[in-house]
């Protein structure tokens, strides 16, 4: 019965008080009018005037993400689809939101523009046997812009790695053109 007072008590004040709580795996951002006033890193309760002020929350857990796919056009003349997976971690939160508009879209857009340039020197089977280390190179190239974004790149591996058909298609249907 004390239990069910205190649960009951407890969202009475969340919903009259304006405050919000921040543990020890979140960072928060105070928005006023829409602008950022405040970054807490460390845990706390905060309290806030409504309707003028804000408070938005984004906890350290990594996170996962992955590209489309890129077709490539490799040093031995084949061509390959990639797309990679990303595991990354918010590290600051106050960049996350203010560095750039849709930080999934532009993460995509990054990684998938290093991929041919990464990889295009290489052959299929040298790529296969020198992953990590392609990998690597990729992890690198796109480390820094990631770092100004306040994300951290903790890994990044190939998560779809085959030779296109669409090449091959186009090829076919060129030469039933060419035969009817």
């Amino acid at each position: 019965m004390i239990e069910a007072i205190g649960i009951a008590v407890g969202r009475l004040i969340d919903a009259v008080l304006p405050i919000e709580t921040i543990h020890e795996y979140e960072q928060g951002v105070k928005f006023r009018f829409g602008k950022i006033v405040k970054l807490y890193k460390k845990p706390r309760i905060v309290f806030y005037w409504p309707i003028i002020e804000s408070i938005e929350t984004r906890s350290f857990v990594e996170e996962v993400a992955s590209t489309s796919s890129v077709c490539v056009d490799m040093a031995c003349g084949k061509t390959l689809r990639l797309a990679v997976a990303l595991r990354f971690t918010i590290t600051n939160l106050q960049q996350w939101y203010t560095a750039i508009q849709d930080f999934e879209e532009s993460m995509m857009e990054l990684v998938q523009g290093h991929i041919p340039d990464a990889v295009m020197d290489y052959t299929a089977d040298e790529l296969r046997s020198k992953r990590k280390q392609v990998l690597d190179e990729l992890k690198i190239e796109c480390d820094d812009v990631f770092a100004e974004w306040g994300v951290n790149l903790d890994d990044i591996r190939f998560n779809c790695f085959a030779r296109t058909r669409c090449m091959d298609h186009a090829v076919d249907m060129s030469h039933n053109g060419d035969e009817e």
